[in-house]
């Protein structure tokens, strides 16, 4: 199998303005000789000649006419990909089989869909936020396109290198579990940068995943600034360039021990498999009575079903426990399938899966007594549909909480000043691989109580890492 490789820049150019600046930018970018150029906060005007054809996403609602988040240029033909935010990304399949996602990561005073009469969203909230969200879209298109050279570029808002210059610790950690889960190399960190080559270590970044089977390399670099001495500034950001040559060998793709990294609530769990090995061996019996004891039938709920609860802490009474009982008997439980799935439950999805989940909880809530507070109704419907409902107790509400409000203004319409669910399902999409990628080495563990560990659900498995 011979290699192949593709010459790919990327380069923020600042809103496209002004006819004079413009031509001095094409004259930049041609220079750099690139296959693909990914251009960011662009406008239709800096337009390349053929044979580039152009990618771009959708029109900015607050930029000039032609002003766009991204363009993809591309010397190859090319076919526009649907993303799942046409407006902040594009995304491109090349002929050679090439795959391209462009984007720009929101910066840290990004207000994001907040209404404009909300409180002001917390510094580098909406990173937090979108970065999570694109990283299970990367990882979606790699899985799909597995025989492809895949490559994310843009304006990523977070200096990748030794010396910091942008971003923040857990941006860069974030950044990096999201590349690393999509089996993706940077090949503009601090690591792969020829030393010198720029004044600043970049935020505006190439990455990339071999195909199957193959691995990827970086060659030949170069960078510009977006302003020299004595000329006008063409750009608050440097641009970047550099070769991507995929040769036969070992691939990094998605599923093996290289990507099991977890991210909770921003912060990154150090060591997760041992982390919960080391809990499937210290309460066995809470996996054995409480997670893997099955269920008496999934459309009612039993006194005894109620009672296991005690093994996680639930300090239900036995006059709470026969109103659980008694309420579950109208409860409705055949509107929320038995292996209904959290991340399945769509927050903008009138009248799905998040609605009908959050009818069966606001169904014991509403009516709930005095002590019946949201830790034991979850740990009661958890039981009952645990991939679906989270183990909301106060220490995953304390960890929770500003990402939930951030979650509320994402979703007005539902009227919540936070949203837990939403917040965690996050999460959820984030790390499937790395979970999947433990409860693989789970069911071979020559331990029984950590091979138990296979058997609980993606988010059970989170639930005890954020302890």
């Amino acid at each position: 199998m011979e290699s192949r490789s593709v010459r790919v820049g990327t380069w923020n150019v600042e809103y496209a303005a002004g006819e004079e600046k413009n031509a001095a930018r094409l004259e930049r970018l041609l220079a750099a000789d690139c296959d693909v150029l990914v251009l960011t906060e662009t406008n239709d005007a800096l337009a390349l000649p053929a044979p580039y054809v152009a990618v771009s996403s959708d029109q900015r609602p607050t930029a000039a006419a032609g002003g766009r988040w991204v363009t993809i240029w591309s010397r190859l033909p090319a076919r526009q990909l649907a993303t799942n935010d046409p407006v902040r990304t594009a995304a491109a399949e090349l002929a050679g089989a090439i795959v391209v996602y462009g984007t720009v990561l929101p910066w840290h005073t990004d207000p994001g869909p907040t209404p404009a009469d909300a409180a002001p969203a917390p510094n580098w909230s909406e990173f937090m936020r979108v970065t999570a969200l694109q990283g299970a879209e990367w990882r979606a298109l790699r899985d799909r396109n597995p025989d492809s050279l895949f490559i994310v570029a843009g304006d990523l808002n977070q200096s990748l290198g030794a010396q910091h210059y942008y971003g923040t610790q857990a941006g860069r950690q974030l950044l990096r579990d999201c590349l690393m889960q999509a089996g993706l190399t940077c090949l503009t960190d601090g690591e792969h940068l020829p030393q010198g080559l720029l004044r600043h270590p970049l935020i505006d970044h190439i990455c990339a995943a071999a195909p199957a089977g193959e691995v990827i390399e970086g060659e030949d670099w170069v960078g510009w600034e977006g302003a020299r001495e004595g000329t006008s500034r063409l750009s608050d950001h440097s641009g970047v360039a550099v070769t991507l040559r995929s040769t036969p060998g070992e691939s990094l793709h998605p599923g093996g021990s290289e990507t099991m990294s977890i991210t909770i609530a921003g912060k990154r769990v150090p060591d997760p498999f041992e982390r919960l090995a080391a809990y499937a061996s210290r309460y066995s019996s809470t996996l054995i009575r409480y997670d893997l004891a099955g269920q008496d039938e999934p459309f009612t709920l039993s006194r005894d079903e109620v009672r296991r609860t005690r093994k996680i802490a639930s300090r239900i009474s036995d006059r709470e426990r026969d109103w659980f009982v008694e309420r579950g008997q109208t409860a409705p439980w055949t509107q929320v399938e038995a292996d209904a799935d959290l991340g399945d439950a769509d927050p903008e999805q009138e009248g799905g899966l998040y609605d009908r989940a959050d009818a069966l909880y606001q169904h014991f809530r509403s009516e709930a007594p005095r002590n019946v507070n949201m830790a034991k109704i979850s740990k009661v419907l958890h039981l009952k549909r645990p991939a679906l409902v989270p183990l909301l107790d106060s220490h995953l509400e304390r960890e929770y909480r500003s990402l939930a409000r951030q979650a509320a203004r994402r979703y007005p319409a539902r009227g919540y000043s936070r949203l837990y669910w939403a917040a965690i399902r996050d999460d959820l999409l984030l790390n499937r691989d790395s979970i999947a990628a433990m409860r693989s080495r789970f069911a071979k563990d020559d331990r029984e109580a950590v091979r138990r560990l296979s058997q609980l659900t993606d988010l059970r498995v989170l639930d005890i890492l954020t302890w």
